[in-house]
């Protein structure tokens, strides 16, 4: 125990000297896309960009396509400083608090978004609190898609809330996809995103969810027949690093970072239609039918999600505290 705290500490010991040193280290930032995909696009422009503030005090070198191992693991290593940086989904596991962001139409349009991830919004707020409980500093925010159910069988009733749509599908290990694809009336298996190709190749199962348009192609687009755009969740990635590690930087290589931060955010509202419409149109081209879904459906699968999926899930995770974060949820 002793050896583990030492080398931890060396590591953060070593991170601060990253910038504040003679001999500059580079930063490691991960992601879970592939090479070109909007979260790469940003993750390299956000490293650009802090080079540029701080005059090349600081590098960042990206790795995507979870190069630097499944992204549960990756947000481990930033809490103990073996890896500086990534941009990705957040792992609810150690703090099943974080499920909160994974909730079934919490969000329900991007402008909603914006207000409660802001610069000191109460959600906002909250969030980075739970991130810094497991060592990590929550830079910021991205929004990466609208979520939706990616499937090799369409079901004649798929428009009805909780009628029984008599397929399995893929789902991923937090318990607010589960239980929000079973409220629609889809039997369920939690699989890691890595071997969902996979179990849709062979057909294990004949669906997935916990994904968008821009996964879905990415991953996806050759065992995938039907794309329902269901709004199911809005997926954020937080922009996470080390705490020690910025900790550790001056108040200038702070607000230089802050700002490439900022200023990442903020470009991603300008971009996310555009990003969304473009890789609907890659998956329809790729001969992927988009089902039609109309917005009174949405709402439908909406309404039990607040009605029945929203307490079950509190009662499951805190209930106060999930109670207070929905409070304070800006409509």
């Amino acid at each position: 125990m002793r050896k583990t705290l030492l080398t931890i500490a060396a590591t953060v010991c070593a991170l601060s000297m990253a910038v504040n040193g003679a001999d500059a280290k580079t930063w490691k930032l991960g992601h879970i896309r592939p090479a070109g995909t909007p979260e790469d696009k940003a993750s390299v422009s956000f490293a650009n960009r802090v080079g540029e503030l701080t005059k090349g005090k600081v590098e960042i070198k990206v790795f995507p396509a979870s190069a630097l191992g499944d992204w549960t693991v990756v947000q481990e290593r930033i809490s103990i400083g073996a890896v500086e940086m990534a941009l990705q989904p957040q792992d609810t596991q150690i703090d099943k608090r974080l499920s909160i962001m994974f909730f079934p139409y919490l969000f329900t349009n991007l402008e909603q978004v914006k207000k409660n991830m802001e610069q000191d919004a109460p959600f906002r707020v909250e969030m980075e609190k739970l991130f810094k409980k497991q060592n990590i500093h929550a830079l910021g925010f991205w929004p990466s898609f609208f979520g939706g159910l990616a499937l090799k069988t369409l079901p004649k009733n798929w428009h009805e809330a909780g009628a029984n749509k008599g397929i399995k599908i893929r789902v991923p290990a937090d318990p607010a996809f589960a239980m929000n694809a079973q409220k629609m009336g889809y039997m369920v298996t939690p699989i890691p995103f890595s071997d969902a190709f996979t179990a849709m190749q062979t057909g294990i199962v004949d669906g997935i969810i916990g994904s968008g348009a821009v996964g879905y192609y990415s991953n996806f687009r050759d065992v995938v027949k039907y794309y329902l755009p269901i709004n199911d969740h809005l997926e954020i990635y937080t922009l996470m690093m080390n705490l020690d590690l910025w900790n550790g930087l001056d108040d200038t290589a702070k607000s230089q970072v802050a700002q490439a931060a900022k200023e990442m955010e903020a470009e991603r509202y300008q971009t996310f239609a555009r990003d969304e419409a473009e890789y609907l149109k890659k998956l329809k081209d790729h001969g992927i039918t988009i089902v039609d879904v109309t917005q009174e459906v949405i709402n439908g699968f909406a309404e039990v999600a607040s009605k029945e999926c929203w307490p079950e899930l509190a009662e499951k995770i805190d209930k106060p505290y999930i109670e207070h974060l929905l409070s304070i949820v800006k409509k």
